[in-house]
């Protein structure tokens, strides 16, 4: 509070404040959370003074209903516990940590997949002799449709 006062008074502050390192990346990390705690807080706001609200709870619930049949349906498929199964040995197998992975395959699968944005999901499989890839190959068509 002096500092406040001090401000008031002379129209001048100094701060020795000193901060950890931890504790700026966390103040850093939360302000990098503002731009879209702000859009949903104007989506929510929207969402209520248009009385929309009601009508999307409305739907979530049922596309959520739909979804839960949906997860059911697909959890009891012996091919799909499969293709987790060899995505996770292939995924293991690619790199040594997992930061090196998903950056990997982000290259592989995002930054040099030929096909224009909204349409990389058409890229069946990146090139290479890693076992990932072929996972890929096998499952992401079945998958993709």
């Amino acid at each position: 509070m002096k500092p406040v006062l001090n401000f008031y008074e002379t129209g001048s502050v100094s701060c020795t404040l000193t901060r950890s390192t931890a504790m700026w990346e966390a103040a850093i990390d939360g302000l990098s959370r503002l731009p879209y705690l702000f859009f949903k807080m104007e989506s929510e706001f929207a969402l209520v003074e248009s009385g929309l609200s009601e009508v999307w709870m409305k739907n979530a619930a049922s596309d959520l209903t739909h979804h839960k049949g949906f997860i059911r349906t697909e959890a009891s498929d012996f091919q799909l516990v499969e293709a987790f199964l060899a995505f996770k040995r292939g995924w293991d197998s690619f790199r040594a940590t997992d930061a090196q992975r998903m950056l990997s395959l982000q290259v592989a699968y995002v930054t040099l997949n030929e096909h224009p944005a909204g349409s990389k999901d058409q890229l069946d499989y990146a090139p290479g002799p890693e076992e990932y890839h072929a996972v890929h190959k096998k499952y992401h068509p079945i998958y993709r449709d």
